[in-house]
């Protein structure tokens, strides 16, 4: 009968605490308290933001051009593709290519986007393709060499509308 009585106080000095939940004691203070759940910090994150518009477009590398007789004379005509160039803006915006003559060769240069005049890009990064093409081009003005000068490209941007 002792060991049932015990076993019954055991079970009861467990199970008091649960009838007793909106109540406990600290490690040894005699007061007996309230619980209440409050908020508590944690941590704290700084908010940023770039103040201003910024593009950055990787324009490293040169754009080689070759022969093309789908531009017309093959000895005058030559067009070209840049590698991925990467762009990285905080505003919506459009970049627009052109390209002139930069040598006694001269010749009439265009360039494109991605296969357009202009290119709309988003805002975060984008990749894109430039290429240039050049008829009426006179290399027999040229002096025989490897990776010469014959055109430069130019990209411009201007900030796109949100509305």
């Amino acid at each position: 009968m002792l060991k049932k009585s015990l076993i019954c106080v055991a079970i009861l000095a467990i199970a008091m605490p649960a009838f007793a939940a909106d109540t406990f004691k600290f490690h040894g203070w005699d007061k007996t308290v309230v619980t209440t759940y409050s908020w508590n910090d944690i941590c704290t994150m700084d908010v940023v933001m770039d103040v201003g518009y910024w593009i950055n477009i990787d324009c490293k590398g040169d754009i080689e051009v070759q022969q093309d007789s789908l531009l017309g004379d093959p000895f005058y005509s030559y067009s070209g593709c840049s590698d991925a160039i990467v762009v990285k803006s905080n505003f919506l915006a459009t970049l627009k290519a052109t390209a002139e003559a930069a040598s006694a060769a001269g010749g009439k240069w265009s360039a494109t986007i991605d296969g357009a005049d202009t290119k709309d890009i988003a805002i975060g990064q984008t990749t894109v393709t430039v290429c240039v093409a050049g008829t009426k081009v006179k290399i027999d003005k040229l002096t025989q060499a490897d990776n010469v000068k014959v055109a430069t490209v130019t990209i411009m941007v201007l900030p796109t509308s949100l509305i």
